[in-house]
């Protein structure tokens, strides 16, 4: 009875993952063909392989990938120290209104960012920023602090408080305590806001297309709609397929050589949450 269980475990989880994964499978074989080999052969290993697709999906869509990457460069730094010192203020200091503040700060996680657009766009433009690469950072540095912050808070208050007090009797100051013993003992928790906020830029469509008029300047997840839609009736499937995989190599890596760090951050994190 029990190998039959794990007979059934086992093949639901086969299962699990063949849906999880056929799909990427299916995008990448069909990167390497043409439209007579997609026509006839959706499913398939393709017969001739077609390396050109990824020539032109690179001189397509090199430009997004480099707007991408200096965005969120930008993001993730901004997001990271200002969390960490948002945090430890919440963590270690006490203050008039200290809770209803930080309730503020939970309270934004529960408002669903597209009811948020309109007046977004609204400021954005009154600031003079608008169809700027700061169009896009501002937003995504005020969109990523409220759910940071709370992770890294909950990292900060499990720290020993005797740490904090040996250093104030030697004579240090808060910056030197934040700086050189809370940071260097969050690196995890840290790690993982940072991979948390890369995959949101990386990932985000909705804010480049409202926020970027100029297509240029788009990032990567609406630059490829656009790539797409550049090829009007006549459309080269391979190149598009190209593009997609292109557009996911550097999350599938960032993934591979981060995870343990991700898991290691958040786990810690909700363990002395």
């Amino acid at each position: 009875m029990t190998r039959r269980f794990q007979w059934r475990s086992h093949g639901a989880l086969w299962l699990l993952i063949v849906l999880t994964y056929y799909p990427l499978l299916f995008v990448v074989l069909n990167s390497f063909k043409d439209n007579q080999a997609f026509t006839l052969q959706p499913f398939g290993f393709p017969k001739q392989w077609h390396m050109e697709n990824y020539i032109a999906a690179w001189s397509g869509i090199w430009v997004f990938i480099k707007n991408t990457l200096g965005v969120t460069v930008v993001t993730v730094i901004l997001v990271v120290a200002l969390s960490a010192l948002t945090a430890y203020a919440f963590s270690r200091f006490s203050f008039a209104g200290k809770r209803l503040l930080y309730g503020i700060f939970l309270g934004l996680l529960m408002i669903p960012g597209t009811l948020t657009i309109i007046p977004l766009f609204m400021e954005v433009k009154s600031l003079g920023i608008l169809d700027t690469e700061w169009a896009l950072i501002f937003p995504y540095v005020a969109n990523g602090l409220a759910i940071s912050i709370f992770i890294v808070r909950s990292f900060f208050d499990a720290l020993p408080e005797e740490l904090f007090e040996a250093g104030r009797m030697d004579g240090a100051s808060e910056i030197y305590l934040f700086w050189k013993v809370a940071v260097p003992l969050s690196w995890p928790i840290l790690g993982a806001v940072a991979i948390l906020q890369t995959l949101h830029v990386w990932g985000d469509y909705l804010w480049p297309v409202v926020a970027l008029g100029a297509h240029a300047k788009f990032t990567i997840s609406a630059g490829i709609n656009y790539y797409a839609a550049s090829f009007g009736d006549v459309e080269k499937i391979g190149p598009v397929f190209a593009s997609y995989v292109m557009a996911t190599v550097p999350v599938v890596v960032l993934i591979i050589f981060t995870m343990r760090t991700y898991i290691s951050g958040l786990t810690s994190g909700a363990l002395k949450a």
